[in-house]
């Protein structure tokens, strides 16, 4: 069971925005039945072609099990007569029909007969409408919806019956309708960067971390799919919003030992064993080796204005609490020193440059007496 799909070359003006546009018309039609469906849009790019032919299906009452489009470049990535190459967006309408699609050969009209006598018809029925033009797309869908069904409902002239009873016969031969219709997707071609993450709009989806430096593409809808050589790598929902990294853990390295920057631990053992353990633990936590890089060096930080006995005993208490993170080391090393009080004041350094409130209340002598 076939289906096959054009555009007219006849056009009808309608209204957009106060302006007076033409509108292309989709045309399809079955094998069998001869049934036709028409559809307006604003031009012919690959969305109109893909959304063209769910509208026949819906209307026909099923998918026919091979498609045959004209050789639309909308569609085709490459026209050739022996082995013609679908664009991945037809591809994977193809697949999510069940459908096989086998475009018309190029100056091989016979390929596509129906639906080049469909574009007759309907042809003879926009001539009505040659001097008219429509306040809207929507209008003149609405119109050429009633001029279908009239269509449709004819007798044959030359058969018993008409295009609408012939479809009842066929739709039994047509595949079922999916659950739901098709996304149009969007491709993209990244390099996988040495993170193990491949960048869709500053955000970075991660794949296994194997595949660093290579090419691939990444098919978007609502889900970012990783292709390899055609074979799926990476599955990820499409963030919009939260956290830029979305990383699948099996992803990773192991530790993320690829990613540490040895300088970190160098310096973590410096300052005892529990800030050793604190570092450990923030790189097991973090989901992005990035994050992880980042706040390690943020809790080896606190070393400059605490000093690295206060860092140890902090990362040891914030250890025993299960809080390991920079904001709950800080806290604690906060409190540690609100509670030090007047003890902290007083392990500061005297020098006979630093002057007290004394000085400035005049209870100094002055050096220049």
């Amino acid at each position: 069971m076939r289906g096959y799909f054009d555009f007219a070359g006849t056009t009808v003006r309608y209204t957009e925005e106060g302006q007076v546009a033409a509108a292309q018309i989709f045309v399809a039609a079955l094998g069998y039945s001869n049934a036709i469906f028409a559809y307006g849009y604003p031009d012919q790019t690959a969305p109109r072609w893909l959304d063209g032919q769910p509208r026949a299906f819906s209307a026909f009452g099923g998918v026919p099990q091979i498609l045959v489009p004209d050789n639309p470049k909308a569609l085709l990535a490459r026209t050739c007569n022996a082995e013609p190459q679908l664009t991945a967006p037809y591809r994977d309408f193809a697949e999510h029909y069940r459908t096989t699609v086998i475009p018309a050969r190029v100056r091989k009209p016979k390929d596509k007969a129906a639906v080049e006598g469909a574009v007759k018809v309907v042809t003879l029925r926009l001539a009505s409408a040659r001097d008219r033009v429509f306040d809207s797309l929507s209008t003149l869908n609405t119109w050429l919806a009633g001029e279908l069904k009239q269509i449709n409902d004819a007798p044959f002239q030359k058969r018993v019956g008409s295009r609408s009873q012939m479809l009842a016969e066929e739709r039994s031969a047509l595949q079922p309708l999916p659950a739901q219709g098709f996304v149009m997707p969007h491709y993209l071609h990244r390099k996988v960067a040495r993170d193990h993450h491949v960048d869709v709009a500053r955000r970075y989806y991660s794949v296994p971390h194997q595949h660093v430096g290579k090419r691939v593409e990444v098919r978007i809808t609502h889900m970012v799919e990783v292709l390899l050589d055609g074979e799926r790598i990476a599955l990820h929902a499409k963030r919009d919003t939260g956290p830029r990294h979305v990383t699948e853990y099996a992803h990773m390295p192991v530790h993320h030992q690829r990613y540490r920057d040895p300088k970190l631990h160098l310096r973590a053992r410096a300052m005892g064993a529990q800030t050793t353990a604190v570092i450990e633990a923030l790189f097991q936590k973090r989901v992005h080796p990035e994050l992880a890089i980042r706040s390690a060096s943020g809790v080896l930080g606190l070393a400059r204005d605490h000093g690295k006995a206060a860092l140890e005993a902090a990362c040891g208490r914030a250890l025993e609490l299960h809080a390991v993170s920079y904001s709950h080391i800080k806290s604690l090393l906060l409190a540690a020193r609100r509670d030090a009080g007047p003890a902290h004041a007083a392990s500061c350094v005297v020098h006979e440059h630093v002057r007290g409130a004394s000085y400035f209340a005049g209870q100094e002598p002055s050096h220049a007496a």
